[in-house]
């Protein structure tokens, strides 16, 4: 599927790079940010739009003007609500004092150890995360629960950061470990970025073996909380006062030059253009090489290219294969297709003011693809009866979020059907891993036997793996058929014949259908 490496490397600069060229005086330097409410005096529809979108309630501060509340079930200071996560079995406690919310998180063995905890901010959308303010660094940590939201038949709550407040044996860790994992167990040093607007690290500090840290920041002194305005715009402070168009970045105009850096900087995983710790630095930013715990130089919609401060991770793939499992892996996937040879950026399809695409799926598709032939072989048949759609067979689920995600939570963005065979390709060559003779030193043999020792966590549930790390390693791609026909679509886990057979039929069920389209265009 993929080019090769070296005309992906290209790409990859393409897209992260091609973020308008800088002018004497950029749209978004030395300007203030204001926050959204002041964009809605004259921008009204578009804020209306936007307010309540998964970009504005991405994070939601608690105790303000706002009013925001925590959408899960909870304890009150008469009865408190005792719970455990489904996955790691820990158990918290969650009650009110007054009007704030505080839970307690529980030592496995030694009450006297339990920690109690205000939760100040809530945070995501498919899944409710709770942070607290922590008032001796003032920055956010992330508090190891979780709440799923989406309507089941019963609560589900998980674990998130869990290796930051626990030892291995679910007691809490010693004092010395947090004050060690405290330093980056913080939403500043990764998250932030990408769920605030107007977040800028003042200060960074160096730590031995793990790296640097973010050290001061204006988390709870200026940021906006969520995705607003000014995280496509740039900063507005010029705009508000002179109403003029060339004081404000325009993203849409910037669309031949940029393609959509504004989208890149947090749909595509990356890092600093000059520090890369592996895991906390993933912002858009390049350090003062003389004054490396400084403040460094941030980049903001319209302050020259985004690949002059970040540089793309290639994320996870499905093994055996050159598709993208992992999430915030859109550019990359969306930059090997024929669509962005042709043109096609984020924009062309998805507002982003409303966060939703710009028509529904088949009429966005037809806008290019109604050539009367393509059309008429794909009228035929149960497909339409049963109402498909292009999208479910061209960009069917197959994205994970590994931090906090359940299976298959996001669209591929590659475009062409995963013909069942490829799927096959994949199933033999994942069950060499789970034969006897596998390689006992090789990665995915690893893998196989931390899901064979813990194989009903890995899939008495489908959706919500005990572990979304390792127990997705030997989950199968989804083929163009899989998202309807879950007949041929084999069970997690099971590499048998039986298992396999449904591949095969899933590609000869696949080949009748492109005969007949074959025959329609022919007609």
């Amino acid at each position: 599927m993929m080019r090769n490496t070296v005309l992906k490397g290209l790409l990859i600069a393409a897209a992260l790079g091609l973020t308008g060229q800088a002018t004497a005086e950029p749209a978004g330097v030395d300007k203030e940010f204001v926050g959204s409410k002041k964009c809605r005096a004259c921008h009204s529809e578009q804020y209306n739009q936007w307010k309540d979108t998964r970009h504005a309630k991405v994070l939601r501060q608690l105790y303000t003007k706002d009013k925001h509340s925590i959408n899960a079930p909870w304890g009150t200071e008469a009865e408190p609500k005792v719970i455990y996560t489904s996955n790691l079995d820990r158990k918290f406690t969650l009650f009110m004092i007054g009007k704030k919310y505080w839970v307690t998180i529980h030592d496995k063995f030694d009450a006297n150890r339990d920690q109690s905890y205000q939760v100040d901010a809530v945070g995501y959308t498919a899944q409710t995360m709770f942070f607290t303010r922590d008032v001796k660094t003032d920055s956010m940590l992330n508090l190891p629960f979780n709440y799923w939201n989406e309507s089941t038949k019963q609560e589900r709550w998980g674990n998130s950061f869990d290796l930051f407040w626990y030892e291995e044996d679910g007691s809490l860790a010693s004092k010395e470990r947090r004050e060690t994992f405290d330093q980056f167990n913080h939403h500043e040093n990764r998250c932030a970025v990408c769920h605030m607007t107007g977040f800028e690290v003042e200060s960074w500090k160096e730590y031995p073996k793990l790296g640097r840290s973010a050290d001061n920041t204006n988390i709870w002194s200026g940021a906006e909380f969520g995705i607003g305005c000014e995280k496509c715009h740039g900063p507005g402070s010029k705009h508000i006062k002179s109403r003029n168009k060339a004081d404000i970045v325009h993203p849409e105009s910037m669309m031949d030059d940029s393609g959509s850096a504004e989208c890149d900087q947090c749909h595509q995983s990356g890092h600093s253009i000059n520090y890369n710790n592996g895991f906390w630095s993933e912002l858009p930013i390049e350090f003062d090489a003389n004054n490396p715990e400084g403040k460094g130089h941030h980049w903001t919609p319209g302050e020259g290219k985004l690949d002059e401060y970040y540089v793309a991770n290639v994320r996870k793939k499905w093994a055996g294969t050159e598709y993208f499992q992992q999430g915030k892996s859109y550019t990359m996937q969306l930059m090997d297709t024929k669509h962005f040879e042709n043109g096609m950026t984020c924009k062309t399809c998805h507002d982003p003011h409303t966060q939703q695409t710009r028509k529904p799926a088949n009429d966005m598709c037809l806008e290019c693809h109604d050539d009367g032939k393509t059309t008429k072989a794909h009228q035929g048949g149960a497909h339409v009866q049963v109402s498909a759609n292009c999208i479910d067979c061209h960009m069917p689920y197959g994205m994970i979020s590994f931090l906090r995600s359940t299976r298959y939570d996001g669209r591929l963005h590659v475009f062409k059907p995963i013909q069942p065979k490829e799927t096959l390709a994949q199933f033999d060559y994942l069950k060499s891993f789970t034969n006897e003779d596998a390689d006992p030193e090789a990665k995915l043999t690893k893998s196989w036997k931390q899901i064979t020792a813990d194989f009903g966590g890995c899939y008495d549930s489908i959706k919500f793996p005990k572990n979304v790390h390792y127990c997705t390693d030997f989950d199968l791609v989804p083929h163009a058929c899989a998202s309807c026909h879950q007949s041929e679509r084999p069970r997690p886990g099971k590499f048998d014949d039986n298992e396999r057979e449904k591949l095969i039929k899933a590609q000869q069920r696949y080949e009748k259908l492109l005969q007949h389209q074959h025959k329609s265009q022919d007609f």
